[in-house]
C-alpha cells in the first residue's frame, strides 16, 4: 500500500514537472499581461501611464526606440493648456492632444528630436486632459485625426 502511495505521488507529480521544465526550455508560460491602451476605433495602441509629477516631466526622454504599437499617454489631473518639448528625446514623434471626453483636439506629427537647450514646444492653445505620444507617422497610419474619439482600455 505504501509503495502504490508513493507511486502514485510521483504519478501527479511528473506532468508539473514536465510542465515547469518546458516552461523553462521554451520561455514563459505566464498569463499573457494585461496591457493599457488607447483606441481609435478598432485601432489600439499599447500605452505607458504617465500621471505622477515626475513621470509627467521626464516622458519619453532618453529612449532611443518605442515598439511599433506602442506610446505612452500622459494624463493630467485636470484640463490645462499643455504645451510639450523635446528636450532629450531621442525618438520622432506624433503628439495627440485630448479633452476630458477623450475626443482629439489637436495632433502635432513628425516632431522631431531635441538634443540641445533650445526647443520649440508644441501644442494647443485650448485646455486639454490626456496627450498620447506615439512614433511618428503612426497618428497618419492608424487614421487618427483631430475630432476622432479615443477609447481608454485600463
Amino acid at each position: 500500500m505504501i509503495l502504490s502511495l508513493r507511486h502514485e505521488g510521483r504519478m501527479k507529480i511528473f506532468p508539473i514537472i514536465v510542465f515547469c521544465i518546458g516552461c523553462f526550455l521554451w520561455g514563459s508560460c505566464s498569463l499573457p499581461e494585461t496591457k493599457e491602451k488607447v483606441c481609435f476605433k478598432n485601432r489600439c495602441i499599447d500605452v505607458e501611464i504617465a500621471s505622477r509629477k515626475e513621470d509627467l516631466i521626464k516622458g519619453l526622454q532618453f529612449r532611443t526606440s518605442l515598439d511599433k504599437n506602442s506610446g505612452m499617454l500622459f494624463v493630467f489631473p485636470g484640463p490645462d493648456v499643455v504645451r510639450f518639448w523635446m528636450k532629450d528625446t531621442k525618438i520622432p514623434l506624433d503628439m495627440i492632444w485630448m479633452d476630458e471626453d477623450k475626443k482629439v483636439i489637436f495632433i502635432e506629427t513628425d516632431v522631431p528630436p531635441c538634443p540641445g537647450d533650445s526647443c520649440p514646444t508644441y501644442g494647443p492653445l485650448a485646455p486639454s486632459r490626456y496627450v498620447l505620444e506615439i512614433n511618428a507617422g503612426c497618428a497618419r497610419r492608424l487614421g487618427i485625426s483631430v475630432g476622432g474619439q479615443a477609447e481608454f482600455r485600463f
